[in-house]
């Protein structure tokens, strides 16, 4: 069968009775247990260092170029707002926990909201000077200006850092922000009695968070689930159209730093090492044992969908525009459908997880 027509059967195999197919094994508590495990420290806190260890250098080149700006100091600070997108893009897939306290995530990245928001908040703040109080607490401070979609309109935008160092003041305030989040949210992760790691893994009644073992995959696979949607409802349909003269540039995801293909590729790598595994084990282990049959597909639906995405040459809303390029966005499109409900109806119940889809599910 060739690639092209696996992601129509990718397609089929959902539509025709999928979700009925019965589980060949039965997983147990001890099995969600080591899978949670695994995925905490293989896949959750690496991912978090990361992030942790990209803010602070993101922060060090802004402070680096406002001390003293240059050609080379710019290129150094992009390059650091770029590995600090990579970190987020491949960690924000987990939408629970600690990141989502204190409204962490949406302070380190406003999106799909933001749009003119972060842009016209940003204009504001700098307009305002930098001896603007706001600056000196920018954590209490509109979240559209606090993270990464800020940090790139004032590198991508000349108006403030292109010619001077006139955006300096909100620059190094966001990154700070944001090297202090990342280092809270890895902390509440390992750290202390109330560590969010220990949580995970010691579930019962008086567990806030989590009741049993299962309930913790849950998390993990509701990552899983949210994140292939966001990539189809948010960085693909709206931004494609239905033909080249139907595209919306303005939708797309990171368009000022021209990341919409790199961002949905870090996104799909991530979400593949979650359910592979890293070093350790993933969802897929579970997979293996409740369904032999449907893990063999989910890797392949992965392995292909990520071809896809890798092969699309430039920006998304580019590639949709050009009739020659278009097809593999499309393609990639359908995959990513077609993946999306795969994990919805027969990856959730072989692991045998009540889920709750959320408001995005338009299906």
């Amino acid at each position: 069968m060739s690639r092209m027509l696996l992601s129509f059967a990718l397609i089929g195999l959902v539509v025709v009775g999928a979700a009925s197919a019965p589980r060949a094994q039965e997983l147990a508590p001890a099995d969600y247990a080591r899978i949670n495990a695994a995925l905490i420290q293989d896949h959750a806190l690496p991912r978090y260092e990361r992030l942790a260890e990209a803010t602070a250098a993101f922060a060090h080149a802004a402070n680096a170029f406002c001390a003293e700006a240059g050609d080379g100091r710019h290129e150094q600070l992009r390059a650091g707002f770029h590995d600090a997108m990579d970190a987020w893009m491949g960690i924000q897939h987990l939408r629970f926990g600690p990141v989502d306290f204190l409204t962490r995530s949406y302070r380190f990245y406003f999106w799909p909201q933001a749009r003119a928001k972060v842009a016209d908040a940003v204009a504001e703040l700098v307009a305002a000077g930098e001896e603007d109080e706001r600056l000196t607490r920018i954590d209490r401070t509109n979240v559209a200006v606090q993270g990464l979609l800020a940090a790139e309109v004032l590198l991508h935008d000349d108006r403030y850092l292109g010619g001077d160092t006139r955006g300096c003041g909100l620059l190094t305030a966001v990154t700070a922000n944001m090297q202090t989040m990342a280092a809270g949210i890895l902390a509440d992760w390992r750290e202390g009695g109330d560590a969010f790691a220990r949580l995970m893994t010691t579930p019962g009644a008086d567990n806030p968070h989590f009741e049993d073992h299962a309930t913790g995959t849950l998390a993990f696979f509701q990552g899983l689930h949210d994140s292939l949607q966001l990539i189809y409802d948010v960085n693909l349909k709206p931004v494609i159209g239905d033909s080249e003269k139907t595209v919306r540039p303005v939708l797309a995801e990171s368009r000022l730093s021209g990341r919409s293909q790199r961002n949905i590729v870090v996104t799909l790598e991530a979400l593949q090492a979650l359910y592979l595994g890293e070093s350790g084990a993933g969802l897929g282990d579970l997979t293996a044992v409740a369904d032999p049959k449907l893990d063999r597909l989910m890797r392949k639906a992965f392995r292909l969908t990520l071809e896809t995405a890798r092969s699309i040459d430039g920006p998304v809303e580019q590639a949709a525009a050009d009739p020659a390029r278009r097809p593999q966005v499309e393609k990639l499109a359908r995959q990513v459908q077609a993946l999306k409900q795969i994990v919805r109806d027969r990856l959730a119940p072989a692991l045998g997880l009540a889920v709750g889809f959320n408001a995005l599910d338009g299906d």
